[in-house]
Order: C-alpha cells, then sequence, then structure tokens
C-alpha cells in the first residue's frame, strides 16, 4: 500500500453559488492544513476568507493566500520529498493552478 505523505496540503478555492460543505466532510479529515485561495478565471469564487472559516467551523486549520496560481507557484517551492499538495474544490481553480505551473 502507499504510505502516507510527511504533510498533505489541501489548496481549495469553491465558487460562491455551490454547497462547499460536503466537500469539507470529504477531505478535510484526510489532510493536514488547508490553504484557501481565490481562483483568477471567475469572478464568482468565494472569497478565500470565508472559506477558511468555513474549515475552521468544521474543525480544520486554515490559511489564506491571495491566488490560486501564487499559492500553487509557493507551495511547490516549499515543498519536502514526502510531502503532498492536493488541488480541489472547482475546476476553474484547477485550471488556473496548472496554467501557473506549466502543466498542459
Amino acid at each position: 500500500s502507499r504510505r502516507r505523505p510527511d504533510r498533505r496540503v489541501w489548496l481549495y478555492g469553491a465558487m460562491e453559488d455551490k454547497d462547499r460543505r460536503p466537500i469539507l466532510d470529504a477531505i478535510l479529515p484526510h489532510v493536514d492544513r488547508v490553504v484557501c485561495v481565490r481562483g483568477e478565471s471567475s469572478s464568482r469564487f468565494t472569497s478565500p476568507e470565508l472559506l477558511a472559516e468555513e474549515v475552521r467551523a468544521a474543525g480544520g486549520k486554515a490559511e489564506v493566500m491571495d491566488t490560486a496560481a501564487r499559492a500553487a507557484q509557493e507551495l511547490a517551492r516549499k515543498m519536502r520529498t514526502r510531502d503532498e499538495v492536493l488541488v480541489a474544490g472547482s475546476l476553474y481553480m484547477i485550471g488556473d493552478v496548472r496554467e501557473a505551473l506549466g502543466i498542459e
């Protein structure tokens, strides 16, 4: 079986009109902390500050970074060999991260 990473960080951005509680319930137990961001490809993203409040209310550790692209680049620079970053919450945000990291 696959060994658990030393640290698992969730890069999380979501749209305003989505029910976010189900994704928190599904993913939060499996991550060490959450970096809440706003995607850049749509004006419909929930503020990262509100996402962080929701994560904390659900029992998680959250921090706020301004954009998904910058957060992805910073996390990529800071990752250690046995760290893992999960990017989830919005397909639009995933697109922003892929573009920022040069992933086609």
